[in-house]
């Protein structure tokens, strides 16, 4: 295996499932076991990484969408600690207009799953969008991105910790 003869190795993986619209995502998607089995690959892996909610491949685009979706990572104690993707998205209103209308209706749809099911892991990620829940306050896309991206990271170092 040419696995042994490299002395230190880690691990990347890009498993996000990205849509090319927002309004293709189903209600969820499995992420990757990567984070449970890393260690059983070889002797001399030392950790593993992955590209989070936004995969590997860059974009230019962005911005207006028809659909605002947010992405939040959780272990799936049901599905042997894999983790997987919850995405909360607004409806399809074929308009351009309202990013922040859309935000709104993703996050209270993130809001209302959250308070019935104790799936997502206490991060500054979650916390931070539940604050802008209570404010009924839009950052800006990119911001809900970034917290999406917290959410993940902080998600993973807890079930590493």
């Amino acid at each position: 295996m040419r696995l042994k003869s490299i002395k230190n190795i880690v691990f990347m993986d890009d498993p996000f499932q990205k849509k090319k619209k927002n309004a293709d995502y189903e209600n969820e998607s499995y992420f990757s076991d990567l984070h449970t089995s890393y260690k059983d690959k070889a002797q001399n892996v030392l950790g593993f990484g992955d590209y989070t909610i936004v995969g590997s491949d860059y974009s230019e685009s962005g911005g207006p969408a028809y659909v605002v979706t947010i992405h939040m990572s959780y272990i799936d104690k049901e599905n042997y600690d894999a983790m997987s993707v919850k995405h909360f998205s607004s409806t399809d209103n074929n308009s351009l207009a309202d990013p922040g209308g859309k935000f709104m209706e993703a996050l209270n749809n993130f809001y209302d799953f959250q308070l019935k099911h104790k799936l997502f892991d206490e991060t500054i990620g979650k916390t931070e969008l539940l604050r802008l829940h209570e404010r009924r306050q839009f950052p800006g896309l990119g911001v809900v991105k970034k917290l999406s991206i917290e959410h993940h990271i902080q998600t993973i170092c807890n079930y590493l910790a």
